[in-house]
């Protein structure tokens, strides 16, 4: 096949349906071979190499970020593709429900308090590269969002998930600091979303080494780093009047294998905010 030859709607379609397959078995944390995925789409695609599927994949991950869908952590957003990919991957989202079922039981899914691992700094990873500010988008919990399942919105309803996710925090925080020998600042910490209601603008208090006051915000998802999620007009405005001490923690991946990335100072700073909501009066 000459290279750079337009995919056809059904080459789009086998892709989609193998990407949307191995990105279900990821967030339900079952195992899976991309290699091996690649070498059988090769079959089905005559002529496609294994490098073109790869950046299909990679259109793909850019496609549904823009959506406002989970993407393959692995599969890193490319996001020159040509317009039409957008169209048949809605086409193809819309064609295929059972594929949202699966994304929606997964927005659904109330995790059990999960627990801590061994290794406190394997918890830390490093943020998603933002190299296009498109890729990245946070909405207004205010605003409305109309995307095929809407799963943003879904799982922001998850209200064990936010809790677990809070909860995690507490006790990571708490243990951070009793493993640095610091029992007085680990006895400090304070869940106060919990204890004084959500309405400050962060979730946890926390402490630095040095006896620093820590602000943490936590946006919890069962989906992967990429994921979008909703932030408050309070969040955005206090992480910018109290940006030395604000830390917004993004934890991923929660009921399988729970991660954490760590954006500190103003939120608007960070990420590419969508108003999704008006104020009308007559």
């Amino acid at each position: 096949m000459p290279r750079g030859e337009a995919w056809s709607e059904q080459e789009v379609a086998l892709t989609v349906a193998d990407y949307i397959d191995m990105l279900l078995k990821e967030l339900r944390g079952e195992a899976y071979s991309k290699t091996e995925h690649r070498q059988s789409l090769i079959s089905k695609l005559s002529g496609r190499s294994g490098a073109a599927i790869e950046r299909k994949h990679e259109n793909i991950s850019a496609v549904l970020i823009e959506l406002g869908m989970p993407a393959i952590d692995g599969y890193k957003p490319l996001s020159n593709y040509q317009r039409i990919l957008k169209d048949h991957v809605s086409k193809w989202l819309a064609a295929h429900p059972g594929a949202i079922g699966g994304l929606e039981a997964i927005a659904d899914r109330e995790p059990d308090r999960a627990p801590l691992p061994g290794d406190l700094d394997g918890v830390f990873v490093a943020p998603p590269e933002r190299e296009h500010g498109e890729m990245i988008r946070e909405y207004s919990s205010e605003g409305r969002i109309s995307l095929p399942g809407d799963l943003g919105r879904r799982e922001a309803r998850n209200r064990t998930l936010g809790l677990r996710g809070e909860e995690f925090v507490v006790e990571l925080e708490r243990s951070r600091l009793l493993m640095a020998g610091r029992e007085d600042l680990s006895g400090a910490v304070e869940w106060v979303s919990r204890e004084r209601g959500d309405g400050l603008g962060f979730d946890v208090r926390s402490y630095d080494l040095d006896e620093r006051e820590k602000l943490i915000e936590v946006k919890t998802t069962n989906y992967g780093k990429r994921f979008s999620f909703f932030v408050t007009d309070n969040e955005v405005r206090t992480s910018e009047e109290r940006a030395e001490q604000y830390s917004l923690y993004r934890l991923f991946n929660f009921s399988n294998r729970p991660s954490i990335y760590c954006l500190k100072g103003s939120i608007r700073e960070h990420f590419s905010l969508e108003p999704k909501s008006y104020l009308a009066r007559r």
